[in-house]
């Protein structure tokens, strides 16, 4: 039996480590000094991934050929962080996820996505029962099974009204904002001095103060 564990670095994907590496400024991977240094296959295998995602870019075709086909003659390391590459870092999850996330939120599709990634993140979506497991226990853990579905449910039933309730609220907002606004304009067409109706009613005025002072007086004899 061996004293110590295998170093966590050594048996985990590279991706995550090496992107938040060079999203603190970490320039050449390959000469970064490591407490345990990962296989430099590993190192180069990361970098590829992360190309293909876009995370990282290099300057030149070749360059990028290179990193593609993890060639032999890559002895230092080319790429360089982008801002995609600094947004996928932010996020605590695999970059491949985290790229399903952000391209999701680019096309409204967020909702669905993340429950992808929830069911992709894991090893096992479905659990199997061991054989050796009583009826009672498996109806115990179907049960709960059970529970936690229908709590998924009502959690998923709960968001959707509560973007109705915003959107209805929304849109009784506007129709007040659009009630109020011609409220006004009504009432402008009354009390501005340029409005239409006022500068009708002045010309009646004067009309028929002009009509009365030029009536002739009815003599009295």
């Amino acid at each position: 039996m061996e004293k110590f564990s295998e170093p966590e670095i050594l048996k985990a994907p590279l991706e995550q480590t090496l992107l938040q590496l060079k999203s603190i400024g970490a320039k050449d991977l390959f000469k970064f000094p490591f407490v345990t240094r990962p296989p430099l296959p590993a190192i180069k295998a990361a970098l590829r991934h992360l190309t293909i995602l876009g995370a990282l870019e290099v300057n030149s075709r070749a360059t990028l050929n290179m990193i593609l086909e993890s060639s032999e003659e890559m002895t230092s390391d080319p790429t360089k962080i982008n801002q995609l590459g600094m947004l996928l870092a932010k996020v605590p999850l695999s970059p491949k996820f985290a790229k399903m996330l952000v391209v999701a939120a680019k096309y409204d599709v967020l909702d669905y996505s993340i429950m992808m990634v929830a069911c992709m993140s894991v090893n096992e979506v479905f659990k199997d029962l061991p054989p050796t497991q009583s009826a009672a226990a498996q109806q115990s853990n179907r049960r709960e099974e059970e529970e936690q579905a229908a709590e998924l449910v009502t959690t998923l039933d709960l968001e959707r009204q509560e973007k109705e309730e915003r959107k209805r609220r929304r849109m009784e907002q506007e129709e007040a904002h659009e009630r109020v606004r011609e409220t006004r304009q009504s009432r402008e067409k009354w009390t501005s001095e340029k409005s239409d109706c006022i500068t009708y009613v002045k010309l009646m005025v004067d009309y028929f103060s002009w009509v009365n002072s030029n009536r002739p007086t009815l003599s009295t004899n």
